[in-house]
């Protein structure tokens, strides 16, 4: 049943994510016009070089598909710039209270706001989800995922998954002061988390995590020097 109540704007960032898009805003549309009467979806293409951004835009002229079409929006970075910018772009951008950040592959479902529940959600200004695996993990990101944590944990004390795909900003001040982070990187949670700990409600989220996933050795490296900064 709808909950009119409820108003969320959805925020994706994307990069290269020809092969999935279409069917992640299908998904999205789906679940939100059955949730709820007002939502907004806002796609951050950070200057992919694949045909996402000419996708995206062609399958928005099919108005009749889309069941809240207008809500549905795109917006093209002029040059890479990064996930943490793109998602500080979507937040600023939003027009609801409740902002939810996902990833472009849904790897955390948008059916989690029903598992945790809405009276549940609406009591925290933060919510940053925690994965837990779906499927089995090979040991090199078991291992990643370890020595990250460790090194999160001697930067800020905080010894737990910090990377999980997740987010919901249910407070205007935090999002004013979201827009104001510095990384534009992967590591742009570990600048929420140490900006907003004591605001921070932590949730365990289901996590099917893409078999092409587009983290290399090259963003791993970058996510160290981000956290070195800070």
């Amino acid at each position: 049943m709808k909950n009119k109540k409820i108003k969320i704007s959805v925020v994706i960032p994307a990069y290269n994510e020809e092969n999935i898009i279409i069917d992640t805003i299908k998904r999205l549309d789906s679940f939100l016009f059955d949730f709820t009467d007002d939502f907004e979806i806002i796609i951050i293409d950070d200057c992919s070089t694949d045909n996402t951004n000419f996708i995206i835009n062609n399958f928005l002229l099919f108005k009749n598909y889309f069941k809240n079409n207008s809500k549905i929006k795109l917006i093209t970075n002029p040059k890479n710039m990064g996930k943490g910018y793109s998602i500080r772009d979507g937040v600023s951008l939003a027009k609801y209270k409740t902002i939810v950040v996902l990833d472009a592959d849904l790897s955390v479902n948008i059916k989690e706001l029903e598992n945790i529940g809405w009276d549940y959600i609406s009591d925290y200004k933060i919510i940053k989800g925690k994965r837990v695996q779906v499927k089995k993990q090979p040991l090199y990101r078991i291992m990643l995922k370890f020595v990250w944590k460790c090194l999160v944990y001697l930067k800020l004390g905080v010894f737990t998954d910090t990377q999980a795909p997740f987010l919901i900003i249910n407070d205007s001040k935090i999002k004013n002061d979201f827009t104001y982070l510095k990384i534009d990187g992967f590591a742009y949670d570990i600048e929420l988390i140490k900006q907003f700990r004591d605001e921070i409600q932590w949730v365990n989220v289901e996590y099917n995590n893409n078999t092409d996933s587009s983290v290399t050795i090259k963003k791993v490296i970058r996510m160290f020097f981000d956290l070195v900064k800070l």
